[in-house]
């Protein structure tokens, strides 16, 4: 039977041909909502949890051989329910649940330290009481923004439904996330806002049990205080309400419940009023659903943060996170004044064994990236048809329907517009650098010299040098372009040596400043692994190598080029300079999408205009002096041709600062 479920709902997934099933939890007793019930279909992992009106909607598809279905609801405070239903389309179904919770009179202390303990207890358990495979989570997405905490008249919502791959709980690590779908709904209120988040890859695995380094942190530390508030009867089963707090952080505080026997944290609660810096690590876990390019850029604060996570046991007796959310106010930090308001929920709908279940890469979103910041065209009553969602309240959907995304016109109208808005500048800047890439290396100039005789003669000082030496270059170089049409990129690179080290080394240094073109493409035709870029450039900018011979006494009123040489000694280099033009080739590995290893190659022997010298520069550190007499003055003779770099090689890493 369970197996037949499952391909039930695996083939749903992509059915075109639904029953839904619509309802609404409430409490038996009092008939008010059940807000965040857990519902699912039994014999599955497959469900959804109600919105913050207690209503729910589900799908099933239509091409199956049963009459009937079951789904089980379930709420911390509250009796676990089934409910079995002929399969047909159900538009207002009303269930309610029967109340379980009880309050014991008396909270026993068993011992001084008995709270850590028991939070001890729980993270030890952790291997038994959660999945320590690794799973396919499917999840829901809605993020809410406000200027009243009740947001109700909201400045943007965003939808979105994700597929994540999450290891086991043993061993936790952010996965691998693909988007499957999204939409976005803006006011024109937003005209006015100065700040925006937006959700990203890595809410899939914000849990504080799987991500429990902050919580085991607290165990250890002498400054935390475990709290045993109050203990109840929930099913039967006794749990614990455990409130750690911080000496430094006393306004904000972590509540567990944990189960007696069982040891299972079924439910996590933060409330936080601290006026953390937005970047500044929480200390028990965090809630980081806010895109930090945004946040550095608009310099917000938390005000308040009230967030909570709640697991659901499932038929194999494991604990899953059926939903997040967390309620934050911003503040802006020269403005305490202007402020909005954050409403983020995350619930996950489906879960499977991941054995042979792989996102493409080109299908993968990863911690930083943005999941969704474009709005669908048009308003398409079904387009969550096939996606078990948390359903959207009324109000919400009359706001989707009503919404025409990138009609500035209703901007333009509205008396928050302005023509610069601090938003609209923001999502500007926010577009320019995803196109915006910077590359950091090292470059290595083999150096070729034939045999060469060099005389200098001036009033007051001579030379006489022949070499014939073959050696190299080590140069740092950096370059920041922009893809100003899909795959063009346009770029200013600059090489130079840090702190003289090549010239240490082999005294030959190489330094240049280049405007490039350049045209690169994906060679690999399976977009299911890492993408493999050739990228063609065209160079063209100002370069100089040199040679150094050494240090000589400098001559009393000693100048070169009528440029006076004040220090005791000087340095003395021979000296190419040329505008030369450089075509060179890059093959670079996507490792993530902010992140490349590339490895290029460049001919440098195409010399536009070019200058052979000496070069005499002063010995002091700050602000030298320097003369370059060219190879045309008559002081100076050359016989031979020296020093040549007829190519480099450089190897080194692409940033992209925002990847998808």
């Amino acid at each position: 039977m369970q197996h037949f479920f499952l391909l039930l709902f695996s083939f749903a997934a992509y059915s075109q041909d639904m029953y839904s099933i619509k309802g609404k939890i409430t409490n038996s007793r009092t008939k008010e909502a059940v807000a965040f019930a857990h519902i699912i279909f039994e014999n599955t992992k497959i469900g959804t949890v109600t919105n913050s009106h207690g209503e729910f909607e589900l799908y099933i598809a239509r091409a199956t051989q049963v009459e009937k279905v079951s789904i089980l609801i379930s709420s911390i405070g509250y009796e676990k329910k089934k409910v079995t239903l002929p399969l047909y389309d159900y538009s207002n179904l009303q269930i309610g649940l029967e109340e379980s919770f009880q309050q014991l009179k008396e909270v026993v202390v068993k011992y001084k330290d008995f709270p850590r303990s028991l939070v001890d207890s729980a993270l030890k358990r952790i291997p038994k009481n959660y999945p320590t495979q690794t799973e396919v989570n499917e999840g829901f997405l809605r993020e809410k923004a406000s200027y009243d905490s009740t947001l109700k008249n909201p400045i943007w919502i965003s939808e979105v439904t994700i597929k994540s791959i999450k290891s086991g709980y043993q061993k936790p690590k952010i996965g691998e996330v693909k988007m499957l779908k999204g939409r976005n709904y803006e006011s024109p209120q937003i005209e006015k806002l100065t700040h925006k988040i937006y959700g990203q890859a890595e809410v899939a695995f914000e849990d504080p049990i799987y991500d429990r380094e902050g919580i085991e942190d607290a165990v250890k530390s002498k400054n935390t205080t475990f709290l045993l508030q109050k203990t109840f009867l929930s099913k039967g089963m006794k749990t614990y309400l455990i409130k750690i707090t911080h000496r430094k952080f006393s306004k904000t505080s972590v509540t567990l419940f944990i189960q007696d026997k069982t040891y299972a944290i079924i439910k996590a609660e933060q409330v936080s009023c601290c006026n953390l810096e937005i970047d500044e690590t929480n200390y028990f876990f965090q809630v980081d659903e806010a895109h930090r390019f945004n946040q550095l850029m608009a310099g917000y604060r938390h005000s308040h943060v009230i967030g909570q996570v709640e697991y659901t046991k499932y038929n194999d007796s494991l604990w899953r996170n059926s939903y997040q959310y967390a309620h934050t106010k911003y503040n802006m930090q020269k403005d305490t004044i202007q402020s909005h308001f954050y409403d983020f929920f995350y619930s996950t709908t489906n879960t499977y064994p991941s054995d042979t279940v792989k996102i493409p890469y080109s299908e993968r979103f990863f911690r930083s990236d943005i999941l969704i910041d474009e709005a669908p065209k048009k308003y398409d009553s079904s387009f969550w048809k096939n996606y078990n969602t948390v359903k959207p309240t009324e109000e919400e959907t009359n706001l989707f329907k009503s919404y025409t995304p990138k009609d500035t016109s209703a901007f333009k109208k509205s008396p928050h517009f302005t023509k610069l808005s601090p938003y609209r500048t923001l999502e500007k800047i926010l577009r320019f650098m995803k196109r915006v890439r910077v590359e950091i290396g090292v470059s290595y100039y083999p150096i070729y010299s034939d045999p060469t005789i060099l005389n200098y003669t001036a009033s007051s000082f001579a030379l006489n040098r022949s070499f014939s030496q073959n050696t190299h270059s080590f140069s740092f170089t950096n370059s920041i372009g922009y893809e100003i049409r899909k795959y063009c990129i346009i770029g200013l690179e600059g090489s130079g040596n840090f702190f003289t080290l090549s010239e240490a080394l082999t005294n030959a240094s190489e330094n240049s400043n280049y405007i490039y073109v350049s045209y690169e493409k994906n060679m690999r035709r399976n977009k299911t692994k890492h993408p493999l870029y050739l990228n063609v450039k065209i160079k063209t900018g100002y370069r100089r190598l040199s040679y150094y011979l050494g240090k000589y006494e400098t001559p009393i009123d000693f100048s070169a080029n009528g440029t006076k040489i004040t220090t005791e000694q000087m340095k003395v280099y021979t000296e190419k300079r040329s505008w030369n033009i450089a075509p060179a080739v890059q093959l670079s590995y996507e490792w993530r999408p902010t992140l490349r290893f590339f490895i290029e190659a460049a001919y440098t022997g195409l010399d536009i205009i070019k200058a052979d010298g000496l070069l005499f520069k002063e010995t002091s550190f700050f602000f030298p002096s320097s003369a370059f007499v060219n190879m045309n003055n008559e002081q100076l003779q050359k016989a031979g041709n020296y020093y040549n770099t007829p190519f480099y090689l450089s190897f080194g890493i692409i940033y992209k600062p925002i990847g998808k």
